[in-house]
C-alpha cells in the first residue's frame, strides 16, 4: 500500500486539474485519441497503475456534472482504467442509476470496452426507458 505523501497529493490534484481541463477543451469521440488518456498515462508513468486505479475512480466519484463524468468514464475506460473489477463494478452502477442518459450509455460503453464479463449482469439486469440504450446493454453482452 502507497501512503499519500504531500507530494502524491499535490500531483494528483495537478493531474486532476489536467484531465478536466482536457475534458473541457475537447470532446470524447469514437476511434479518436483524447488528450486525458495521455494525462492518465503519465500518471501510471510517475505512480503506477495502483495508485492510478484509485485516482481514476476518485474522479468519476467526484464528479459534479454528468457530462463530465460521461466523458471521464469513458476516456477511464479507453485508457483501461480502473483495472480492479470491484472499482469498475461500483462505477458502472453510479452511472446506471444515473438520471442523465448519456452517464448511463457510458457505463455500457465502459462494459463494452473493458471486456469484462464479470460486469454483464449489471447490464442484463438493467432497466431503462430508453429503447436504444438497452438494445446497446443487449449487443455488449
Amino acid at each position: 500500500m502507497i501512503t499519500p505523501t504531500l507530494s502524491l497529493i499535490r500531483s494528483e490534484d495537478y493531474f486532476t486539474k489536467q484531465f478536466l481541463k482536457s475534458i473541457s477543451a475537447e470532446e470524447v469521440e469514437d476511434g479518436v485519441s483524447h488528450p486525458g488518456e495521455e494525462v492518465i498515462a503519465r500518471a501510471v508513468l510517475q505512480y503506477g497503475e495502483s495508485v492510478v486505479d484509485a485516482w481514476c475512480a476518485s474522479i468519476l466519484v467526484k464528479s459534479k456534472s454528468p457530462h463530465y463524468g460521461e466523458e471521464a468514464l469513458k476516456i477511464v475506460a479507453r485508457a483501461g482504467f480502473p483495472r480492479n473489477s470491484e472499482l469498475r463494478r461500483s462505477i458502472v452502477i453510479t452511472a446506471l442509476a444515473s438520471r442523465c442518459i448519456d452517464f448511463r450509455e457510458a457505463a455500457v460503453y465502459a462494459v463494452e470496452v473493458w471486456e469484462d464479463v464479470s460486469l454483464c449482469d449489471l447490464l442484463r439486469n438493467h432497466q431503462d426507458s430508453v429503447d436504444w440504450l438497452m438494445d446497446y446493454a443487449q449487443q455488449v453482452i
